[in-house]
């Protein structure tokens, strides 16, 4: 049925279940399983205040972002049972990131926690989950 599924995870509880969900389903159908972590930037922000702070300010947040995705994706893999890729990426969205990755890795399923990080864009623009079960090629499976 699926060879390869990719769970994303932003490292809260919901982005666990998905991963917990996704290694389980992967085991028991015998796919390959990769996770992926999106480290988010805000550039609009960061360009907003970038006159008023010195340029370090924003390499040590970003520096801090990336460590954040890198303990979520160890901590998701240290709880598999499994072996699984793992992705970190840098940028503006976490759904284009997560859609480029599947299409890149050849993905057939992706699975994800039904939200996340609550801000101002899942008020304004919708869930990361939705813009991604809306766009994506192939079937997605959101865990609650």
């Amino acid at each position: 049925m699926y060879e390869h599924i990719l769970a994303a995870t932003d490292g809260t509880e919901l982005g666990m279940l998905a991963v917990n969900h996704a290694a389980d389903l992967a085991d028991s159908i015998g796919a390959s399983l990769t996770l992926v972590s999106v480290t988010v930037q805000r550039p609009e922000i960061v360009g907003l205040a970038r006159g008023t702070s010195p340029p370090s300010v924003f390499d040590d947040i970003r520096r801090a972002n990336t460590e954040r995705s890198l303990t979520i994706l160890r901590e998701a893999q240290a709880s598999l049972k499994r072996q699984a890729a793992v992705v970190e990426i840098e940028a503006e969205s976490a759904y284009k990131c997560i859609l480029e990755v599947a299409a890149n890795q050849g993905v057939d399923l992706i699975v994800l926690g039904s939200h996340g990080h609550r801000t101002i864009d899942r008020i304004l623009l919708g869930s990361q989950a939705s813009k991604v079960l809306t766009l994506a090629t192939v079937p997605v499976l959101i865990v609650k």
